[in-house]
């Protein structure tokens, strides 16, 4: 009998190592090993529209309610109107600062004396820029305000300019 039970004593040994290898990681107390590489970081798209031109502002003027965020001490050069065309659309500097971090929107074209025009679009708000007319390198140009606000609208906004 004592082969039979050696023989036993060896299955229940032999079992015993099998289940304690076969066992996750997380049993043992141990970490799980990851072998994945990590992914790759997406770059993040900056928040608000850096310096560039009334193009670049104009393009993102699409449809009512749109707000379009410039960063802080950026500068546009306008060589034509920036114009608000819906109801409700916003520009202004993000962060909304009082100070000279403002967005800068500096025409550089002797031609253009209104390059702001925000009239006849409800709620349409303009806040936290400088509108920059050029004067000591373009002269003194005949027209309307730098910014055009107003006409048959209600409650357009132009604050902190």
């Amino acid at each position: 009998m004592t082969t039979g039970k050696s023989v036993l004593f060896l299955v229940y040994i032999l079992c015993f190592i099998i289940l304690i290898t076969s066992c996750d990681n997380d049993v043992t107390g141990q970490e799980p090993i990851v072998t994945e590489p990590d992914p790759e970081p997406v770059p993040e798209e900056p928040s608000c529209l850096e310096s560039g031109t009334h193009t670049d502002i104009n393009e993102l003027l699409t449809a009512e309610n749109v707000i379009v965020e410039l960063c802080p001490g950026s500068v546009f050069e306008l060589s034509d109107r920036i114009v608000i065309n819906h109801p409700g659309q916003q520009i202004y500097t993000q962060g909304r600062p009082v100070d000279n971090t403002r967005t800068v929107r500096k025409i550089v074209s002797a031609s253009l004396s209104s390059p702001v025009i925000m009239r006849d679009f409800d709620y349409a708000v303009l806040s936290h820029v400088i509108v920059n007319g050029n004067r000591p390198e373009l002269g003194y140009k005949g027209g309307d305000a730098l910014i055009y606000v107003g006409g048959s609208s209600m409650r357009t906004s132009n604050s902190i300019c």
